[in-house]
Order: structure tokens, then sequence, then C-alpha cells
């Protein structure tokens, strides 16, 4: 085996210690920071045991380039950047880091992510350094789409901790087309981020369901002072749970296959993006591009196709066909009645 739990906490300190900035380390200053940081007394022969396990245990991988120095009494790395955290990367790892840095610039200002930007701007220096090239984090070679204000980012910290820690919250709550708040007990399980707005889901204690809040509505959270504990759903899955949906509304109603014609200047649109992982192509001709998905119709389902204006055509179900002229019968008798 590689190491103990122990053996591995030695590692760490012999390496915090040969590559931080004090470079030459007797033995006897390396038993001491051992027994300093993680409270394990050894002797010589165990350190003398663990050094050699670092240059040349085959388990570990580690080849740590460890040297005896006579003229200092003590041990270094003669690789100056060495340090059993460094992994040997390739072109393409290179790559990935540099486009991760360029995502992670773009949300370092974001909220909770305020207090990490000193460490974004740490990994992108190391890649800096590692490419020897210049690689600014405010050059914007990737751009998301922002939305210029958001009500609500402000609770994103307190519901993170709230769902790591599995805490019951009381969240008062007011709709956008309400003129009074109402009072939720929920069980935190997830945030979820749609059209640039974010939506807490937990299960509510007064109807024992999933339910959704979006957090530009929520108007305060405290930790519920009662004697109810966490719940957490048994079969309650967030990946299940919208798999049959466009968006964030979730409705008990059956899965149906929905049909879509769509002009042809939609098609290559819905060929390189899907609507939704269900979408299929059941026809394509000269006139026109038909699409089937499985979903449970919804507010989001409808909005999204009333989106595509005259270059979309309801063929199935039929109540989704009635609910889409509907709304286009009403939004036809805003502008010519």
């Amino acid at each position: 085996m590689a190491g103990s739990k122990n053996q591995i906490s030695r590692y760490q300190v012999i390496d915090e210690c040969l590559s931080g900035k004090k470079k030459y380390w007797t033995k006897n200053e390396l038993i001491q920071r051992i027994d300093e940081r993680v409270d394990i007394k050894i002797s010589a022969r165990t350190l003398d045991n663990d050094i050699h396990n670092m240059r040349y245990n085959a388990q570990l991988k580690f080849e740590a380039p460890i040297e005896f120095c006579k003229d200092h009494n003590g041990y270094h790395y003669t690789e100056p950047n060495y340090s059993i955290y460094r992994i040997p990367l390739n072109e393409a790892h290179l790559k990935a880091f540099e486009f991760a840095t360029a995502v992670l610039g773009q949300f370092k200002n974001f909220g909770i992510l305020n207090e990490f930007a000193g460490a974004v701007d740490k990994v992108v220096k190391v890649v800096n350094n590692l490419k020897n090239k210049n690689f600014d984090i405010s050059d914007t070679i990737v751009d998301f789409e922002k939305a210029p204000y958001y009500k609500g980012a402000d609770h994103l910290e307190t519901l993170i901790d709230c769902i790591k820690d599995k805490r019951v919250v009381e969240i008062v709550y007011k709709k956008f087309n309400s003129k009074t708040e109402k009072k939720h007990i929920i069980h935190p399980y997830l945030l979820k981020e749609y059209a640039n707005r974010w939506y807490l889901l937990g299960l509510g204690e007064s109807r024992k369901e999933v339910i959704t809040l979006g957090l530009d509505r929520i108007v305060s959270i405290s930790n519920h002072e009662g004697l109810i504990k966490f719940s957490m759903l048994k079969d309650f899955s967030a990946e299940d749970y919208f798999k049959n949906t466009i968006g964030i509304t979730y409705s008990k109603g059956p899965v149906e296959d929905v049909i879509l014609s769509f002009s042809l200047n939609q098609a290559e649109y819905l060929k390189t993006q899907y609507l939704h992982s269900s979408q299929k192509i059941i026809k394509q001709d000269d006139k026109e591009f038909i699409i089937k998905l499985n979903l449970v119709p919804n507010y989001e389902l409808v909005s999204k196709i009333l989106s595509y204006g005259k270059d979309v055509k309801v063929l199935a179900p039929e109540s989704l066909r009635k609910q889409v002229g509907e709304v286009l019968k009403e939004a036809y008798a805003y502008y010519w009645e």
C-alpha cells in the first residue's frame, strides 16, 4: 500500500517544508515540524523511511527529488518548483486550464464568488507560468450572457450553507402578483438557475411535497426554531425531477408527445441545439421541419413555442395547440382590435 493516513500526513508536511521559502531542513527540524503539524512523534528512522518512499515508492508516484546537502546539513528539493501536488500537464491539459480560467474570470465578481477573486487570479498566474505567455484575466475571450440586474442573488450564499448543513429554514415569500406575504417552512434541496433567475427547490413542510421558490420573491430567510428535523425525500433526484420539463415549472400532468412543425429557416438551429434532450426529427422536406418532444406541457414550453412566432406550429397534443392558439388570439387583439 502507498501508506496509512498518518504516513500521508507526514509526506504532506515534508513536502510543505521542502517546497517552502526555507531551502534546507535538518532531520531534527523536519521531525519537530511533523510533531507540530500533525501531533505525531516519529523517530529518525521513520523519517528516513518517509523520505525514501517519497523518492522511490512506485505506488506514490511522487519521485520526489530530495537530496541531502552536507554543506548545509539539510534536505532540499533539487528541482526548485517541485511539489507532490504539482501534476505533470500536457498541452491539452494546459489548454483546458486556459479555458477554465477564462470562465472563472467571467464570474469572479458575482455575489458569493467575490471572496474567491484572489484565488482565481492565482490560478491564472499559475497557467501563465506554465504556458510562459500573457493571459490576462481582464482579457475577455469567453463571454457569457449576464443579467444586467438580478434581485435575490444576495440569498445565494445563505441558501447554499443551509443546503450543505441540512437546515430547515423559514422563508417569507411574496409572489409578484400577490399583495400579501406567506411563510414557508422548507427543507432546502437544490438551487437551480434558469433564464438568468435563481430558484430554490425543497420539501415544503405544509404540503409535504417539493416546491419551487424564486429567489427574487424571497423577503427573508431564517433558521426554523421548531423541532422539525431536516427530511430528504428518498426518491428525489434533481435530474429526474426536471427530466420531462423545460424550465423550472414542475407539472404533475402526463408526459405527452409534443409535435412541432417549424419553417425551414429554423431547421439547422434546431439540429445544432435541441429544445430538449428528448428531441427527435420526425420529418424534413422542402416545406417544413417537424420534431417530437416527450414532455409534460408547462408555462416555459408555451413561452418557448411563442418565442418562434410565425416560424412554428403546434401539431400535437391538441390541448397544447389550443392553449398556444388562445394566447396568439389575445396577442392579435392587442394590435388589431
